[in-house]
């Protein structure tokens, strides 16, 4: 494979985020026409990412962009044990819970139609 050789998919590292959005991975190492694939991370109701900046950039940077499910559902938390309970009211924590919600992005190439194909399921859409 030659120096000129860029990728066409790219599952876009650390879920996206600011930081891991380096400059050089668009301009060097992937393709104009690039299919970017964004997996969301949440850690809690205002901490999740990709923000909509972050997921701007990314549809701006590519031929076509999907996420596997947009921002979860808040919901109730999960039961926790007794001494748990204890200690996050100790410390004035309260929790709620991101439910997980299944999307799936395939993206294949079919050699007959000389193509690329995209199959969403769940969650998941294009951005």
């Amino acid at each position: 494979m030659g120096k000129d050789v860029r990728a066409r998919i790219l599952k876009v590292p650390h879920h996206a985020s600011k930081g891991a959005q380096h400059p050089k991975l668009w301009s060097d190492l992937v393709s104009a026409d690039v299919v970017s694939l964004v997996t969301p991370w949440h850690k809690s109701v205002t901490n999740y990412v990709p923000d909509e900046d972050e997921l701007k950039h990314v549809v701006e940077k590519s031929a076509r962009a999907f996420i596997t499910s947009k921002f979860g559902n808040i919901g109730k938390p999960k039961p926790r044990d007794a001494d748990t309970k204890k200690l996050m009211a100790k410390v004035g924590l309260k929790m709620k819970e991101v439910k997980y919600t299944y999307g799936l992005i395939r993206v294949k190439f079919d050699e007959h139609k000389a193509a690329w194909e995209d199959e969403i399921q769940g969650a998941a859409s294009q951005v």
